[in-house]
């Protein structure tokens, strides 16, 4: 049973993969079970004013997770985006949400486990650093991967 409930608004292409995704991702971070529900949004939108792709907000309770189907290049056209780099930009997001809900992470963005990072650029911020760090393993894992690991649940079940 899980300690997450999810919550899609927005279109989400394969919505069962993508709780099936998520759920093993914040299962990833949280193995020993949680003794209490955390809700989980996530919003698909189709495209955001500037260059952003995703963000996350939330605190221990409810984490929402914005993100963005297109993504605008250089010249301010917006193109869809690939599946690999949206799911990507869950994972790096999601990153996030363990964040908040240990309380790694405070509501303003600007505090990590206590310490104050307001001065600090953007993509020095530990947390960010951490949500880069893991993006690409978490992608590969549980994304890519995600036929062979499904198959092989299944031989050991």
């Amino acid at each position: 049973m899980s300690n997450f409930e999810f919550y899609l608004e927005g279109r989400w292409p394969q919505s069962d993969r993508v709780i099936e995704y998520c759920e093993n991702i914040l299962q990833h971070f949280f193995k020993n079970k949680m003794k209490r529900t955390v809700e989980v949004v996530l919003k698909m939108n189709s495209h955001f004013s500037g260059y952003d792709v995703g963000y996350c907000s939330g605190d221990r309770d409810s984490v929402t997770i914005n993100l963005s189907r297109r993504i605008r290049d250089d010249e301010g056209k917006y193109h869809l985006r690939d599946v690999q780099g949206l799911y990507t930009t869950l994972a790096h997001e999601l990153v996030h949400a363990k964040q908040f809900i240990r309380g790694e992470l405070n509501s303003s963005g600007s505090s990590y486990r206590r310490e104050d990072y307001s001065d600090t650029p953007y993509r020095s911020q530990p947390w960010e650093h951490e949500a880069y760090m893991m993006e690409d393993f978490l992608f590969n894992l549980y994304w890519a991967n995600h036929s062979k690991l499904h198959i092989t649940q299944k031989v050991f079940l």
